[in-house]
């Protein structure tokens, strides 16, 4: 068990003032033979420079189940993500703050999706997330992985924007595949394909996007 507490000030950016925040967390991860599973917990709570508090609230769990005596040693994955939205009905900011995980963390793809909703890519929050997948090795030098997403939003945003439905709360699926390869210990790389199918979260006639990277990575 790893509990944490981390205190962070963040300033101002656009209509949102000055932030002290406090997260209280808690972490676990339990190894059992062919079973790996896990969680963790925090609890945010500060205020804004001004009359508005910030309460927030993020649950990350995980379960993975090998079978290395099986042909082609499958590994399944599960994930399930909740973090916080804002209340746009309330005075108070509910959202779950990411502290310091603006990064590619669920999807390289739908971090980008972020930016008109919160200001930058990856400010992950306001999500309840699914995940599903497979992990293949196909030898052992290359690894194929799939991982079905299902996205949701936990409130609307209310914004003025014609990205946003401002009425329904379904994000939409995410299809990930990672193809991994190794050539040898100095050489290595990947193949990653994203594709996102919107929902009602977004505006009518939304289009379906897609992310491909082909990467290579030499040591010296």
């Amino acid at each position: 068990f790893e509990p944490y507490y981390i205190y962070k000030t963040e300033d101002s950016r656009g209509a949102l003032p000055d932030l002290e925040i406090n997260t209280l967390g808690l972490r676990t991860v339990y190894n059992q033979g062919p079973w790996n599973l896990g969680g963790e917990l925090a609890y945010q709570f500060g205020d804004y420079d001004g009359p508005t508090d910030r309460e927030g609230t993020g649950l990350n769990l995980f379960l993975n189940r090998k079978f290395e005596a099986a042909r082609l040693q499958p590994e399944l994955q599960f994930k399930f993500v909740y973090l916080s939205g804002d209340d746009a009905g309330t005075v108070d900011n509910e959202g779950f703050d990411p502290l310091f995980s603006r990064f590619p963390w669920l999807s390289e793809l739908y971090l980008y999706n972020y930016a008109p909703e919160q200001g930058w890519p990856g400010y992950w929050t306001n999500l309840t997330f699914y995940r599903a997948g497979v992990k293949l090795n196909l030898n052992p030098k290359l690894s194929l992985t799939f991982y079905e997403n299902y996205l949701r939003a936990n409130e609307k945003t209310n914004l003025a924007s014609a990205v946003f439905s401002n009425d329904g709360r379904e994000r939409g699926w995410l299809s990930q595949l990672w193809l991994n390869f190794v050539i040898n210990p100095k050489v290595t790389g990947h193949l990653q394909l994203e594709y996102l199918k919107p929902g009602d979260f977004y505006s009518a006639g939304a289009d379906p996007c897609a992310f491909l990277r082909w990467e290579f990575n030499i040591q010296f």
